[in-house]
């Protein structure tokens, strides 16, 4: 397969975040996150309809075994999704996306994180499947303070850092994305994923189940 445009932004990016990071420990920080730390893998991702592209385009691209299993776990993800954003009248209309410009409210990310518990459809066995295509809200997650704060066990997360870098590079990042998000749909990454599955042809809806397409 060959390499999009938005894959091309993703090195740009990575290439950014060493930079930022080489800054950091020049002030005495460390990043903290290592792989086997996945906490974030429950946070709501937010990502752009390119990004979802990029991620229904590498689904298609793994074994039939991987894919299918990918499929369901993007399934049950966007079910639950769906089902968070109904419960409450002020959330519902979050399921038909918003603008990339929209913040959604600091609640929603505190509600989805505490209650919901539902790890990211490409976290499988401590990891990201994923890990090459990740969306940008990944590629710039990072934290100096100790891993375990991150855990939405812990109550007092007064000691929860990211640095002012980190900051920075992710309004360095903004527009270098925003001119590569021609498309303008942004939302949830597994509702968006779904979408961008089947919208893409790479998948079929029968009777309300999603099969690859042969």
């Amino acid at each position: 397969m060959s390499k999009s445009n938005f894959s091309h932004i993703f090195t740009i990016v990575d290439n950014m975040v060493d930079a930022a990071i080489t800054d950091i420990e020049a002030d005495g920080e460390q990043i903290s996150c290592r792989k086997g730390c996945m906490h974030c893998c429950y946070l709501l991702v937010e990502i752009s309809w390119e990004e979802a592209s990029e991620l229904a385009n590498w689904i298609v691209g793994q074994p039939e075994a991987s894919r299918n299993r990918l499929i369901g776990s993007i399934k049950e993800s966007a079910a639950d999704a769906k089902e968070f954003f109904l419960s409450d009248p002020k959330t519902a209309h979050y399921l038909e996306g918003w603008a990339e410009d929209e913040d959604l409210p600091e609640e929603i990310y505190d509600r989805y994180f505490q209650e919901k518990a539902r790890p990211c459809p490409f976290l499988s066995f401590g990891k990201c499947e994923a890990y090459v295509a990740r969306p940008t809200p990944c590629r710039l997650h990072m934290v100096s303070s100790e891993p375990s704060i991150c855990s939405r066990e812990v109550e007092d997360d007064e000691d929860y850092n990211i640095p002012d870098r980190v900051d920075e590079l992710r309004e360095e990042v903004g527009p270098v994305i925003s001119a590569m998000c021609k498309d303008g749909r942004w939302g949830l990454l597994s509702l968006l994923v779904q979408e961008a599955l089947v919208e893409k042809g790479l998948l079929k809806q029968d009777l309300g189940s999603v099969k690859a397409v042969s």
